[in-house]
């Protein structure tokens, strides 16, 4: 993996769970991370609907579109697990500009681009792309280690796939092992490292993210 010169630029989480505008090293581009029913909806960007699990007596898991009346649950929701998974890796700073307004903001820019997983009735985690870059994933604790977040990734790379994307892109955070070992598993691969800026709490500081990579497969194949 190759480095170069840092380039700084405002903050946006990264899975396990991850979002900062920034630039890549040695490259002058940026990145700009941006109910179950008879006629379920549609995979942002496709003809199909990911709809996965069905209502019983035992709760299933259902993966789905988000829409517009789950906004404030799904803000409430990354504010508070990006606090849980990224606040201590963040200066304060950072964590003290990211309040519930914040991720409100947030969430509605990522909308149309967003899938739920829903346990009974209630939104446990979500993941969200733009253009080619799949800029966030995050569960609630219970809901980890369950298959969700795999359920996630794939229907993320659906819709991603259906948009004519043809390589999708991630950043996580440098020394995070276990998501980096998630994400191979399901066939992603490290390309490079990306220094980002943040708020410091005393001036900037910065934080390197893996850039990680998965080539997409068009439909069919």
């Amino acid at each position: 993996m190759r480095m170069g010169k840092t380039v700084s630029a405002p903050p946006r989480e990264r899975d396990p769970h991850a979002h900062i505008l920034c630039r890549r090293k040695n490259s002058a581009r940026s990145l700009r991370s941006r109910s179950d029913c008879s006629r379920p909806p549609l995979l942002p960007g496709t003809n199909s609907a990911p709809i996965y699990g069905a209502h019983s007596n035992e709760s299933v898991p259902v993966i789905r579109p988000a829409g517009a009346p789950d906004l404030v649950s799904l803000a409430a929701l990354y504010h508070r697990v990006w606090h849980e998974t990224h606040g201590s890796h963040m200066p304060r700073a950072e964590r003290d500009a990211r309040d519930e307004r914040f991720f409100l903001n947030r969430m509605a820019s990522l909308m149309p681009n967003v899938v739920v997983c829903e346990d009974a009735g209630t939104i446990v985690g979500f993941v969200a792309w733009t253009g080619s870059l799949l800029g966030q994933l995050f569960l609630d604790a219970h809901a980890r280690g369950s298959g969700s977040a795999r359920s996630l990734i794939e229907a993320a790379e659906s819709g991603l796939r259906a948009q004519g994307v043809a390589e999708a892109e991630l950043h996580c955070l440098v020394g995070n092992e276990r998501a980096k070992r998630f994400y191979e598993r399901g066939g992603w691969h490290v390309s490079e490292i990306m220094a980002a800026a943040v708020r410091g709490d005393m001036g900037g500081e910065q934080r390197d993210f893996w850039v990680m990579r998965k080539r997409l497969a068009p439909h069919g194949l």
